[in-house]
């Protein structure tokens, strides 16, 4: 998670971050907590102890290999399916032509 969109979504400097915040941000971002939590610290928008008490609950909760909440993002390639809306858009292919490209029927194209 480049540091920009840390900084975005948590603000240059906090004393404190919620595991709600966490998890809402893993679902957004597709990045886990503990990474997020990770990426953080060097940046200094979480301090040495917060981090630390994270991974201590980490731990005692065993999520070290599986996390609480699950990702929204979905792991699946879009570029061809964006680049198919796009040539649809400025004309290039017909619906009918789309519609067979992203496996949808005309209608929900339409």
């Amino acid at each position: 998670m480049p540091a920009g969109v840390l900084r975005r979504e948590l603000g240059n400097k906090r004393s404190e971050i919620s595991l709600y915040e966490l998890r809402s941000l893993k679902g957004q971002h597709g990045i886990s907590m503990q990474a997020i939590t990770y990426r953080a610290k060097p940046h200094r928008i979480i301090t040495e102890y917060v981090y630390e008490r994270f991974s201590k609950t980490v731990g005692a909760q065993g999520w070290r290999k599986v996390e609480p909440e699950k990702y929204l993002v979905v792991d699946a390639p879009h570029r061809f399916v964006q680049l198919s809306y796009r040539y649809l858009a400025e004309g290039v292919i017909a619906i009918a032509k789309a519609a067979y490209l992203v496996r949808k029927s005309k209608p929900e194209i339409e």
